[in-house]
């Protein structure tokens, strides 16, 4: 019999307190945004829409509405409210009338802290992490130093610009880590977006020299083969973080799990619990993605990506530890997302997962 730390299914963390469910008056869905994941956002936020507005047995908001940030003239764009269009600036009284808002944000200004300090200012309740714990969880080189910290493991990596590019280029260790593959990554963005994968010295550097031609700084890593892994971690009560099981993701082909793997109808599959990993090392994924949702300040709902690596022999070396690849603090709510997928696997239905999210982040308001 397995001890319950270490069963696929356990939910690692403090157990929720179960509470009277709240009657919400005004729930307004922010979706859409500025960003390159603007148009996975609108899903999500069709998704929460539709879910919230279902009937069950938890009470629905009295009021729903969905107000969409999109882009226009001016460099914050304008607020599309059900019966107004506004500028951004203007737009942001008009959010001071909801109770809370369920941020279906993904990337840039929604996701990284910059929004999330805003509404912190104005006093107004949203789902998600705060301004400091997104701020940091988007810029992944200081995610992967806080990881590090902890004793996470991450893969050989480097920071780079301009400036220090022919020094890294010459740079023999450097050289050893990634000649045989490697990754090249945004400082800071999501969804896959601007992540290239390769091998070869010669090919590296133009990439490089390529991408720092227009970004002032880019991440490089070695690339790790192995089992790709993902473990959400949901605080539904404030305080009380704990890891949802972890779900395995096996792109179709020979592809990696890009934009459209993530998202299209015929990308990757998805198992959760994991086909391959046994229960004990699932545990030990799930206190890693515990960890640094709990070390970053995080709240809501977050989502830790790893690649379990290969051994000399090609099978998993479970000795070892998973590499950390990054954390998302907004992870998708769409039908293709992983986060729900480990939230049905723990019991939790999607329509109680977005009400489980906004109870807590009025509860956590009102503290």
């Amino acid at each position: 019999m397995q001890d319950a730390s270490t069963r696929p299914d356990a939910l690692h963390g403090a157990a929720p307190v179960q509470a009277a469910p709240l009657r919400l008056r005004r729930v307004g869905i922010l979706l859409g945004g500025l960003s390159s994941e603007r148009e996975v956002s609108l899903l999500t936020g069709g998704s929460v829409l539709a879910a919230l507005r279902a009937g069950g047995a938890r009470p629905t908001p009295e009021h729903l509405e969905a107000i969409e940030w999109r882009p226009a003239g001016t460099p914050a764009g304008e607020l599309v409210f059900a019966d107004r269009v506004l500028p951004f600036h203007e737009g942001l009284s008009h959010l001071c009338s909801f109770d809370v808002l369920f941020l279906a944000l993904h990337g840039g200004a929604g996701e990284d802290g910059r929004l999330q300090g805003l509404l912190d200012l104005l006093g107004i309740a949203y789902t998600g992490s705060g301004h400091a714990a997104s701020a940091l969880a988007m810029d992944k080189w200081r995610t992967r130093e806080a990881a590090a910290a902890l004793g996470l493991a991450v893969a050989p990596g480097w920071l780079l610009d301009g400036a220090g590019l022919r020094a890294a280029l010459g740079a023999a260790e450097m050289r050893r880590a990634l000649e045989s593959g490697w990754v090249i990554k945004p400082r800071a963005d999501g969804s896959s977006v601007g992540v290239e994968l390769g091998a070869g010295w010669a090919e590296l550097g133009l990439r490089l020299e390529a991408r720092l031609a227009r970004e002032a700084a880019v991440i490089v890593e070695a690339r790790v083969r192995g089992l790709e892994l993902t473990c959400a971690v949901l605080e539904s009560t404030p305080g009380a973080p704990r890891a949802l099981p972890p779900v395995e993701i096996v792109p179709r082909g020979s592809g990696w799990f890009d934009y459209q793997q993530k998202y299209s109808s015929d990308g990757a599959e998805e198992f959760c619990p994991p086909r391959w990993l046994p229960a004990e090392a699932q545990g030990r994924l799930q206190a890693d993605a515990l960890a640094l949702h709990r070390a970053l300040g995080c709240r809501g709902l977050t989502r830790s990506d790893f690649i379990w690596p290969l051994g000399a022999d090609g099978a998993l070396d479970l000795r070892a530890r998973p590499i950390l690849l990054e954390i998302n603090t907004l992870p998708g709510l769409t039908p293709r997302s992983l986060a729900p997928l480990a939230a049905r696997a723990a019991g939790i239905d999607y329509r109680d997962l977005c009400l489980d999210l906004l109870d807590a982040a009025w509860l956590r308001s009102r503290a």
